[in-house]
């Protein structure tokens, strides 16, 4: 016996699922940590310039909210070489970002509960990388001093062991 064909999905119909797959509910609401962490990241929509720390002074990084308010760009470096860019979401209940590394790989971290001033981002998992062999950015912490100054922080690895500490201070890059 015969069973009936199902009809081939077509392309606008394959199109109109994956749409579907996108706006699936989130696993759990943000805690409130979370939500006041993410709008500081909001907050930093623009251009900003390194002032001092660890980096060339007058680098630049810019900060966009994009996807309907749902995501922070962070692009480090724009039109240089070793140009990086980090993602900063809302996951469930937390923030989490994705840093699009010069190394060639793609940490992903989440924000512990906040720390006053500090936002500080742990390693969770990541693209192309071996946590106990390959370098790459392990932790990285914010702590902001006002609306128009923060220091970014980063932390490397490579073997299983911290190497080196990245730390740049932002000021605000007036319009």
């Amino acid at each position: 016996m015969q069973t009936p064909k199902q009809p081939a999905v077509t392309g606008a119909v394959a199109a109109l699922l994956a749409l579907g797959a996108c706006s699936a509910p989130p696993k759990g609401e943000p805690g409130p940590d979370a939500r006041a962490q993410f709008e500081r990241f909001v907050a930093l929509e623009g251009d900003w310039r390194i002032i001092g720390g660890d980096h060339t002074v007058g680098a630049t990084h810019t900060y966009r909210t994009i996807a309907n308010g749902s995501a922070v760009v962070e692009t480090i470096f724009p039109g240089q070489p070793h140009e990086m860019v980090t993602v900063y979401h809302l996951d469930g209940p937390s923030l989490v970002l994705t840093h699009y590394c010069a190394l060639g790989n793609q940490p992903r971290m989440v924000a512990s509960a906040g720390e006053g001033e500090t936002i500080r981002f742990r390693f969770d998992s990541g693209g192309n990388l071996s946590v106990g062999t390959d370098p790459h950015m392990h932790d990285a912490r914010f702590t902001f001093a006002d609306e128009e100054r923060f220091t970014s922080t980063w932390t490397q690895w490579d073997g299983g062991v911290e190497i080196e500490r990245m730390v740049m201070e932002l000021e605000r890059v007036a319009p």
